[in-house]
């Protein structure tokens, strides 16, 4: 895989996206392996993501923060999907995820103030 300092581009075909990404990238220059990612949208809270990546997308183990929350854990084609914990303002919960949602096992923990 060929590694690159920073790399721009255009995320959900949204020219007014512009990421930064620094990281390994794979032969059709998509982020595959480890990788940062920073998003910077002028119309939402940035976020960060650090992690694998496969094709461009979220996949293996990688951690997002967005806004006040937290996601750690295990991701599948750009997915929360598998084991991982999302800690939120006042609530966190740490199990298993289906597509985006909390499925399975899991412990929701909510904080009464």
């Amino acid at each position: 895989m060929a590694m690159c300092k920073l790399w721009n581009f255009v995320a959900r075909d949204d020219v007014r996206s512009y990421d930064r990404y620094a990281g390994e990238l794979d032969g059709y220059g998509r982020p595959s392996g480890r990788g940062s990612l920073f998003i910077d949208e002028s119309k939402r809270p940035p976020a960060l993501y650090e992690g694998e990546w496969k094709a461009g997308r979220f996949h293996g183990e990688g951690v997002l923060v967005q806004n006040d929350s937290t996601y750690t854990g295990q991701w599948f084609e750009g997915r929360m999907h598998g084991k991982g914990m999302l800690k939120q303002p006042g609530a966190t919960y740490d199990g298993d995820w289906d597509m985006n949602q909390r499925q399975g096992r899991g412990k929701l923990t909510v904080l009464n103030g």
